[in-house]
């Protein structure tokens, strides 16, 4: 998984190239608990996928659950890049249980998904 964090705009940037494991919640932690700790919440996140990638094993699905429960009130908006139709599926079942706003768009629409965590 690919990470990247603008701290100027408060945006985290996830590209998962390979089903996710554990340890790459432990990193996407490390790299914004620090900042949420000093400034409270994200403005955002924006994963950029082509298709889901899965998990690697149960230990990753339950890492990634974890990571949500334990973020997901310190993120204002999701932005899904995607033309997976499971992100679709989780974006409308998963966005009535968790605080963030969460909104779809194609792959071809980085920029208008950028724009619209920053808003």
């Amino acid at each position: 998984m690919e990470i990247k964090f603008d701290e100027q705009n408060a945006v985290a940037y996830v590209t998962p190239n390979s089903p996710f494991t554990v340890e790459d919640f432990q990193q996407f932690s490390a790299l914004i608990d620090p900042y949420i700790s000093q400034h409270g919440f994200l403005k955002g996140l924006v994963i950029e996928a082509r298709k889901f990638p899965g998990w690697q094993n149960i230990y990753a699905f339950k890492a990634h659950m974890k990571f949500i429960k334990t973020h997901q009130a310190h993120i204002k908006k999701i932005a899904l890049v995607t033309d997976s139709k499971l992100a679709v599926i989780m974006k409308n079942t998963v966005g009535f249980f968790i605080q963030p706003e969460i909104k779809h768009f194609p792959i071809d629409q980085l920029e208008s998904a950028n724009q619209w965590v920053l808003q």
